[in-house]
């Protein structure tokens, strides 16, 4: 015969009983145990299953990650605005735009200032011109340091800027000449953050856990910062985060001319409004968006498929005759990302060029998604709370309870938290609670 179990609930803790009983779906019961099953977190349209807990967890994260950039936004703009001004001196002429992460609002704690100038008196071929004012601004800064001209389709100048006060940091600076593309680049991302806020956020997250991993490094192969943009941009369109803006406004189509980067002067949010489009409809936490981001790029055929975010739909690269369509761009035999501005289709992650990296970019997806399902973290080395706590020291270690002390016992959720996770040596792991157990407590309802 099963044991009796009797439960006192004190008047103080429920005021006004409830209604309904509880649901009886939550519980499950056998003759000797009771398990909690978690309840399943609420707005979640990213094409995962996920729990309130783990939702809670996986968010937390997120803002984590986020947190410890510490990105000195506004020395950055200080640095940015004196730059401008130490050109603008030499140069009356010119027009100077801020482009890149910093200028989006997506920038991380590593990001450069990006610069594309237009110096219309200015003569000689683009190398020489970058030289030029390479020999002017150095009389600006104490000891600037001169990296390179870097020939590519644009010559970009990468400079490290250093400051005779030295409580202002080094910046480094990349900066190109009669360069459109980043302008136009720059002003979509900052559109499509001002329509919902979670794109910055997830934008700067996926590119912490991307860098982190190597899948962005174009430099050796793999991705740029813009196709991992684009890569969050398409995801975020097909689970109804952000529209496309693109087929709503027809006008935002073709080579648009930048004419400054004061980005932000035009409301695409309001003008959405005011054309009757409701956003945010999808109401998924940071943690269920990361989560289904891997799924969704863990899954996807980019050998079969190609990305367009100006259609926002996903293409085929050949029909059943093997003839290439839709405008197949070149450099199309791995990853195709289409510019979203260009008239004849270009790939952004044209730099992915051997099967070594197309397949190493793949795995990390697909290790980004076993991490979550597996061990509920987002990032594949060392979770946020376990930096923390190696940088608060041993006494938090010894703060943890013992999970013995802990009222729940036999809980088949916690069952394969004590295994040992490959990569992470600690021998005090055995003594920590399951973290679904610390969210559950955290918020004071186990998940119900």
């Amino acid at each position: 015969m099963a044991p009796q179990v009797k439960t006192v609930v004190s008047e103080t803790r429920i005021k006004n009983p409830p209604e309904q009983t509880p649901d009886d779906s939550l519980l499950s019961t056998s003759p000797s145990k009771i398990f909690l099953v978690s309840k399943l977190a609420t707005h979640n349209q990213c094409g995962v299953t996920i729990s309130k807990w783990k939702d809670r967890k996986l968010t937390d994260d997120v803002e984590t990650l986020i947190h410890n950039e510490h990105v000195p936004v506004g020395e950055l703009y200080w640095k940015a605005e004196h730059l401008k001004a130490c050109l603008k001196k030499e140069y009356p002429d010119c027009k100077i735009w801020l482009v890149g992460s910093f200028a989006a609002g997506i920038a991380l704690s590593s990001s450069d200032l990006d610069f594309s100038l237009e110096i219309p008196n200015m003569m000689g071929h683009e190398s020489a011109k970058l030289e030029a004012i390479w020999n002017k601004l150095r009389d600006y800064y104490d000891h600037p340091y001169y990296d390179r001209v870097l020939f590519t389709k644009f010559p970009v100048l990468k400079m490290t800027l250093k400051y005779s006060d030295k409580r202002i940091s080094d910046v480094d600076v990349d900066l190109t000449l009669d360069n459109h593309p980043p302008k136009r680049n720059t002003q979509l991302l900052v559109w499509y953050g001002q329509i919902d806020p979670r794109f910055n956020t997830l934008c700067r997250a996926v590119k912490i856990w991307a860098s982190r991993t190597g899948v962005k490094n174009s430099r050796n192969g793999f991705l740029n910062s813009f196709s991992v943009c684009i890569l969050v941009i398409f995801f975020l369109q097909q689970v109804k985060v952000l529209p496309n803006i693109q087929e709503v406004f027809e006008e935002l189509n073709g080579e648009l001319e930048i004419q400054d980067d004061d980005y932000y002067k035009r409301d695409l949010l309001e003008e959405l409004h005011d054309k009757g489009i409701v956003v945010g409809q999808n109401g998924s936490s940071l943690g269920a968006l990361f989560f289904g981001f891997m799924k969704f790029y863990s899954e996807l055929d980019f050998e079969a498929h190609w990305i367009s975010i100006k259609r926002g739909k996903l293409l085929k690269k050949i029909d059943e005759d093997g003839n290439p369509v839709d405008g197949l761009p070149h450099n199309s035999l791995y990853i195709v990302l289409e510019d979203p501005f260009l008239e004849h289709p270009f790939n952004c992650a044209r730099t992915v060029k051997d099967l070594a990296r197309f397949k190493k970019i793949q795995n990390e997806f697909q290790r980004g998604y076993d991490d979550i399902k597996n061990y509920h973290r987002i990032i594949c080395d060392q979770s946020p709370a376990r930096v923390t706590i190696e940088k608060d020291g041993i006494e938090v270690d010894e703060r943890i309870k013992d999970v013995d002390q802990f009222p729940v016992v036999n809980m088949n959720p916690y069952e394969n938290w004590d295994k040992v996770i490959p990569g992470l040596k600690d021998p005090k792991r055995n003594f920590r609670i399951h973290p679904k157990m610390y969210y559950d407590l955290n918020f004071g309802n186990f998940g119900l």
